[in-house]
């Protein structure tokens, strides 16, 4: 789970769907804003949407293993970059199957994994085109 201060708040995330900064990959969408001058570091949000995820449980799993990769990620990045961003991703509906986390425990965990996977991939693209490298 990400510190208070790395989270957006409800404000802040209405504000970001208002200005329509977009990046689509397959699996995600990162909508973007740039950070206040005066906050050197990241802000970052992530949503499943519950008609894309039907069980809590399985929305919460995914969560946190998208959390852990992204937190890796912005750590990382945060020494060397210039220009911080609020970030708020959310789960590409047309591309994500419902059905693809209700199925059976082996199955769930095997979509997880390649959802998780997909996201590491797909986050390098959007950070690359953000300029956070």
């Amino acid at each position: 789970m990400l510190a208070q201060e790395y989270r957006l708040t409800t404000k802040d995330v209405r504000y970001i769907q208002k200005q329509k900064n977009i990046v689509w990959t397959q699996h995600f969408g990162f909508l973007w804003i740039r950070q206040y001058p005066n906050r050197k570091f990241h802000q970052c949000s992530l949503y499943i949407a519950a008609d894309t995820v039907k069980k809590s449980v399985r929305r919460h799993q995914l969560k946190r293993k998208l959390l852990v990769q992204l937190e890796q990620g912005l750590k990382s990045s945060e020494k060397s970059v210039s220009q911080f961003y609020k970030i708020f991703i959310f789960l590409n509906k047309k591309n994500v199957s419902p059905t693809l986390l209700s199925g059976q425990h082996k199955h769930r965990t095997q979509a997880i994994d390649m959802i998780t996977q997909s996201f590491t991939q797909e986050w390098s693209v959007a950070r690359k085109k953000l300029g956070i490298l």
